[in-house]
């Protein structure tokens, strides 16, 4: 609204219309920033992935992040087949809230939500001028929604390419193996939601935390993926291998 503009480097990072995304999953979430009158919080021990009952809607966890003893970011997440709204959310984020509060006088300070999706990504797309980036040319892990790392080592890239004189890079392509693990993981839990939080579940309790941390923040050796590959039960992911080549053999999208 503020009229033209033109430059020689052009770094679009306008977000993609749901209707033009084809994810295997979306991840829907709903946080609210809050500050109690109680310490409630270790403030150096944020709860990353607490599951909830899993529903129709998808494999459903929440996150607590604290900032010190009275104040952090609750936050309930659903992996699943349809985006979910604020007040599709509304009712697991209430019910986390009063469970950590206990009865304690708290206020919202902010809240956030966002439908972000899993899967679904498109080619490259750029030239010695123009770049394509954000979540369908690569910013997000797709099985895991992990993002803010990853942007930050393409900036860095992308402006060291600038300086030199060679143009705007994109999102550098995860390897072959790895998004062929996230694809059939996806997969899997959108075909068997109930098993979405034993699969995580054993992922963090047979593989030693570096390895998942490596594996999560896309700094996994061959050797972390076979950890993770070997730590999970097999059924669940031959039977959708197999019903994703028959797929294929028949020429349509499992």
């Amino acid at each position: 609204d503020r009229g033209s503009f033109s430059g020689s480097v052009v770094i679009d990072t306008r977000p993609d219309a749901p209707e033009d995304t084809d994810p295997i999953l979306w991840q829907s979430f709903f946080g609210q920033e809050i500050i109690c009158d109680a310490g409630l919080f270790e403030a150096s021990v944020p709860d990353l992935m607490n599951f909830l009952p899993t529903s129709d809607d998808g494999v459903a966890f929440s996150y607590i992040l604290p900032f010190s003893e009275t104040e952090a970011l609750l936050e309930t997440t659903v992996f699943g087949p349809d985006i979910l709204t604020v007040d599709d959310l509304a009712e697991r984020q209430n019910d986390l809230v009063s469970r950590i509060t206990n009865g304690h006088r708290f206020d919202v300070r902010r809240s956030e939500y966002g439908a972000l999706p899993m899967g679904a990504m498109r080619t490259h797309i750029g030239s010695d001028s123009y770049v394509k980036v954000g979540i369908m040319t690569g910013s997000l892990r797709p099985s895991t929604g992990y993002a803010f790392q990853r942007i930050q080592r393409w900036a860095e890239a992308c402006a060291i390419s600038i300086r030199k004189g060679s143009g705007p890079v994109g999102h550098i392509p995860d390897p072959r193996p790895i998004r062929m693990m996230d694809d059939l993981f996806l997969r899997v839990m959108r075909d068997a939601p109930q098993r979405g939080a034993l699969l995580f579940y054993t992922i963090f309790n047979k593989v030693r935390p570096d390895k998942v941390i490596r594996f999560l923040s896309d700094r996994g050796k061959m050797s972390d993926c076979l950890s993770i590959v070997f730590a999970l039960p097999p059924y669940p992911f031959l039977r959708m291998l197999a019903k994703s080549m028959t797929g294929l053999v028949k020429g349509s999208r499992t």
